[in-house]
């Protein structure tokens, strides 16, 4: 867990460095944090092809879809991610069922 000043820092450095950057953001205040970082990366250090990524982005305010687009940010969402060792996932109304792959 990064303040945004530090994450903001964190990120600023590798890129200097040329380093690709990807970061595992999970919860929808992250995701924005992120781009907000990636955003403020790109208009400071120029664009070219950073292939910047998200991990895990599970939980996305609507309002930040679009920007994944506009800022060439790979959201690499793994669904399977979420499941219990079981196989179980919690789906609406709150009820536990199997995935399908898994059918012990």
């Amino acid at each position: 867990m990064y303040s945004a000043q530090d994450y903001d820092a964190l990120v600023t450095e590798l890129d200097q460095r040329g380093y690709q950057i990807m970061t595992h953001a999970l919860r929808a205040d992250s995701v924005h944090m992120v781009l907000d970082t990636y955003e403020r990366l790109e208009k400071s250090h120029g664009l070219r092809d950073r292939r910047l990524r998200i991990e895990h982005a599970d939980l996305i305010d609507t309002a930040d879809i679009p920007r994944f687009a506009k800022l060439s940010v790979v959201a690499d969402m793994q669904p399977a991610f979420c499941c219990a060792e079981g196989g179980e996932v919690l789906t609406p109304p709150n009820r536990l069922r199997r995935t399908a792959g898994n059918r012990s």
